[in-house]
């Protein structure tokens, strides 16, 4: 029973950032590809080609982002465990 309200829990308040999340993969996907900041995501005349070339920097985004937030995920959580340790000693 833990582990179904874990997974319902940790999947529950995902679904608002996922255009968030997809809108920087492409603008980071974008950037690493073509080394330039835009903003913006022209999806008139939408084509075939276009559409690969959106998948290619989405895929090279998305990877970039997860790095990135898993980096900083991971000092916040050091950073938090530490700051714990450090009090529950101290009393």
């Amino acid at each position: 029973m833990n582990k179904v309200l874990t997974l319902v829990g940790a999947n529950i308040s995902i679904p608002p950032m996922i255009p968030g999340i997809i809108y920087l993969s492409m603008v980071l996907g974008r950037f690493a590809l073509s080394n330039e900041w835009r903003w913006q995501l022209p999806l008139s005349g939408l084509t075939m080609e276009a559409a690969r070339m959106y998948l290619k920097e989405f895929v090279i985004g998305s990877s970039i982002l997860a790095i990135i937030a898993g980096i900083l995920i991971g000092i916040l959580s050091y950073g938090m465990f530490h700051y714990v340790e450090k009090k529950a000693n101290s009393a």
